[in-house]
């Protein structure tokens, strides 16, 4: 496994930055729903950790029963998988898939009783479980890719927890002095990652560096 962190100004940037290097690789990427990812030709999956923290707040705040029963579905279809992983199986059961998939189809046509889709051609404020509904209606092959593909993991808090130093670094000190300190700082903490990952000493890793004698991580 590999870490890589990017500093830019804005999103679209930041889109542009990672589009070179998400086009040279092969594999799924595991994301949050940020529409620029859609323009990378890759297979995707959707976190699902992401969906389960909005549909509490649907289920909790707005009193939507539909949004507790799909956060129990998530985490069974989870568990099943974890046990099927655990007895080194590469798959569900077809049947098991099957059953899956009616219980998630019945719980979006549920929803759709409160929430209607967007009437085409109309640009019209949703409430946020609406909005929710949609994403889980329209990507729902992305979301349940994990039931089928026991490699996609079925959140990408991974990914998360490579950016928390950075966040926390950029929360203490207010900010960055400058774009080439913060870009030194992401690169150094992309390393540290990375080394972690592939069970490296991060000290070595890092005076070799200093050295010019530069380890290079397996892909």
């Amino acid at each position: 496994m590999l870490t890589l962190l990017v500093v830019s100004e804005h999103r679209g940037e930041l889109g542009v930055k990672l589009g070179g290097i998400i086009e040279q690789m092969s594999g799924i990427s595991v994301h949050d729903g940020w529409s620029t990812y859609r323009k990378f030709e890759v297979l995707h999956a959707l976190c699902n950790c992401h969906h389960i923290r909005e549909l509490v707040a649907v289920n909790e705040l707005d009193g939507e029963p539909w949004a507790g029963e799909m956060i129990a579905l998530l985490l069974r279809m989870l568990r099943s998988v974890e046990r099927a992983h655990a007895k080194n199986s590469t798959s569900l059961p077809k049947q098991t898939l099957t059953q899956y998939a009616t219980k998630y189809d019945n719980l979006i046509r549920q929803a759709r009783i409160l929430h209607p889709p967007r009437p085409p051609g109309r640009r019209v404020k949703r409430p946020k479980a609406a909005n929710l509904l949609d994403r889980l209606d329209i990507h729902r092959e992305d979301i349940l890719r994990f039931t089928h593909n026991f490699d996609v993991p079925f959140t990408n808090n991974q990914a998360e927890r490579d950016l928390r130093m950075l966040k926390v670094k950029q929360n203490v000190s207010g900010e960055f002095r400058s774009p080439n300190g913060a870009s030194d700082h992401a690169i150094i903490r992309s390393v540290i990652s990375t080394a972690l990952k592939q069970g490296q000493d991060v000290i070595d890793v890092l005076q070799r560096a200093l050295a010019g004698n530069h380890w290079h991580p397996a892909t």
